[in-house]
């Protein structure tokens, strides 16, 4: 009899670990071998003392595409996909030494986007010998047409779902640069739609063993002094196992069929341009976006936010306002912007049924056809 994982397992598991209170903060003891699922894992008293293992063919689980013979790999479990974000950064000032990184990403996630300051490296279009692409970007075929060499190529996955064909086809694009880094955040898709905290990875692909070891060394050490490793107590067992995996990819298609109904309705009733700005439908269909120009008052912005959650209340109470997305509930987002960009909406369908993806629908029709 084939084993499911419920969505009580899912929403139970971190109940049933809670800890005593006062206890410490995780109740696997150090230096002693740890199994959670199908994964294994090392770990010490020191920071940069983690270590991650897990059987090649089960990769998989976590988003890492099919990999050749003749590559060598590391992956590093984190405790979010930013704190893989930000070690890349880190990489790309402190080893490359670089001011610019070469991004064609229509949009890029707000974490990366904002991180650009910190540590003063721009994504531009300029040639630069690291690449950064975002599964944010609203045309994937515009990745597929990237052409060039770089030293290193950094891809942020999260919108693109364990064994979607987007993960392989990008992984065969870049493998033959020499350095290839592939991060994510699992929280967004992978977890089974509810975010305990957060969990992420960060992942080395390379033909040069040298590289890839001095590398992961690097990374190594950059998780364990900026707190990014993952925190094991926030590891479902039901993360590394072949029955998870094949939900997963059915749920998020779910998110996929409702966010394309919801495209081809607004198509046909509103138009993609309303009043105040557009509906944009990236091709990974995880979310979509009403972007508002940025002349757009904060008055006309306050009346649109009231709105929208005033009929949401009344239709679709179980949605919520996250600055996530993913989950089983409809999320709405918004993000005000002063960088010449526009003011987003961010909604996420979740697995919603049919019905009500049509309240979703009608919210949205009544906030923004004025």
């Amino acid at each position: 009899m084939k084993k499911t994982v419920s969505q009580k397992d899912v929403e139970t598991y971190r109940v049933k670990h809670l800890l005593p209170e006062g206890a410490r903060l995780t109740r696997y003891k150090a230096t002693t071998p740890i199994t959670i699922g199908d994964a294994s894992f090392e770990f010490d008293y020191r920071r940069d003392g983690f270590d991650f293992f897990l059987d090649d063919k089960k990769l998989k689980f976590i988003g890492i595409p099919k990999l050749e013979s003749k590559t060598h790999h590391k992956v590093f479990l984190t405790n979010s996909g930013q704190a893989a974000i930000n070690a890349c950064y880190f990489y790309a000032d402190k080893v490359l030494k670089i001011k610019e990184i070469e991004s064609h990403n229509d949009y890029l996630y707000v974490g990366a986007y904002r991180l650009q300051s910190v540590y003063g490296i721009k994504h531009t279009r300029n040639p630069s010998n690291c690449l950064w692409v975002c599964s944010t970007s609203t045309k994937f075929e515009n990745i597929m047409q990237l052409s060039g060499s770089w030293d290193v190529v950094i891809v942020d996955t999260t919108c693109w779902g364990v064994g979607s064909r987007e993960l392989q086809q990008v992984y065969e694009k870049f493998k033959s640069n020499p350095l290839v880094i592939f991060f994510r955040s699992h929280s967004k898709l992978d977890m089974g739609g509810v975010e305990y905290g957060s969990l992420g990875n960060l992942s080395l692909f390379s033909n040069d063993e040298a590289l890839l070891q001095k590398s992961a060394d690097y990374f190594k050490e950059v998780f364990g002094l900026n707190g990014g490793n993952a925190i094991l107590d926030e590891i479902p067992p039901y993360l590394f196992s072949e029955e998870f995996y094949h939900q997963s990819i059915d749920r998020v298609q779910t998110i996929v069929d409702n966010t394309r109904f919801i495209e081809q309705e607004i198509e046909e009733g509103l138009g993609r341009k309303i009043k105040y700005g557009e509906f944009i439908f990236p091709d990974h269909y995880k979310y979509f976006f009403v972007r508002l120009k940025l002349a757009t008052t904060d008055q006309i912005i306050d009346r649109l936010h009231k709105k929208l959650h005033f009929l949401l209340s009344l239709n679709l109470p179980q949605a919520r306002s996250c600055a996530s997305f993913g989950f089983n509930f409809p999320s709405v987002t918004f993000y005000k912007s002063d960088e010449g960009i526009g003011h987003f909406f961010r909604f996420s369908t979740g697995t919603i049924n049919s019905e009500e993806n049509d309240k979703l629908l009608l919210c949205i029709n009544e906030a923004f056809s004025s």
